[in-house]
């Protein structure tokens, strides 16, 4: 038997040794979820909106429009979609049928919560919730459709 078998096979050993006594040594469970992980309420929210862009895209914007403001459409556990023109003109809302038409982004840079939304959408889309900023208890998840409209699912009641 050669000299260095029993050096190699007790280098060997040592290697492996540390690492499994750190295995079973440790035992310590990350409990803190990150704040930009999103909840299941947050998820079903941007799971609506990425749907309806979806159908957006698919069908054409007069068509996605009209669906949008169909309470039958759009409309699931308390969520629905509202879609605006890059000036912050309303073109579809199940609830605010007769706002269709109105902008909600004044002329003056305001700081509102429309503006936010479409600067969102802008860039790339995501999720507003009243952790993030006032948004009087209700969430939003904007994207943007084609750089001409975006659309917002909205989730809550002010």
């Amino acid at each position: 038997m050669d000299a260095r078998f029993p050096v190699y096979s007790l280098l060997l050993l040592l290697l492996f040794i540390p690492g499994s006594i750190l295995a079973e040594n440790n035992t310590s469970v990350v409990t803190d979820t990150p704040q930009s992980v999103a909840t299941g309420d947050q998820e079903a929210l941007m799971n609506l909106a990425l749907d309806a862009k979806a159908y957006a895209l698919e069908n054409g914007k007069a068509t996605a429009v009209s669906a949008f403001s169909d309470k039958a459409t759009f409309v699931r556990n308390g969520m629905h979609i509202s879609a605006y023109n890059q000036s912050g003109v309303l073109l579809a809302d199940p609830y605010q049928t007769e706002k269709i038409g109105t902008s909600f982004i004044a002329p003056d840079h305001d700081t509102g919560i429309v503006r936010q939304l479409r600067d969102l959408a802008q860039s790339g889309g995501g999720l507003l919730t009243p952790e993030i900023t006032d948004t009087k208890g209700i969430s939003y998840y904007a994207t943007d459709i084609d750089g001409g409209w975006w659309i917002v699912a909205v989730s809550g009641t002010a």
